[in-house]
């Protein structure tokens, strides 16, 4: 392979990986806490969960909604 493909496709190998950072992070936080506490992954826990973040992105939605209609 020649030096200049190899480290374009490093930098893009790279570039990808760090892309998926906060997905990493979470998946391994969401292991930790399996670990911690068995009762986590059972679906009333996980039903709260929704339950508990479901108004921040329903405000999420709605600001992204408002900027774009704003700019447009």
């Amino acid at each position: 392979m020649d030096n200049g493909v190899a480290r374009g496709f490093k930098a893009n190998v790279t570039g990808k990986i760090a892309g998926l950072g906060p997905v990493l992070a979470l998946i391994v936080l969401v292991i930790i806490v399996a670990v911690m506490n068995p009762s986590f992954l059972e679906p009333n826990n996980i039903l709260n969960l929704f339950r508990q973040v479901s108004i921040n992105g329903l405000i999420a939605f709605g600001m992204t909604f408002v900027n774009f209609n704003w700019w447009n």
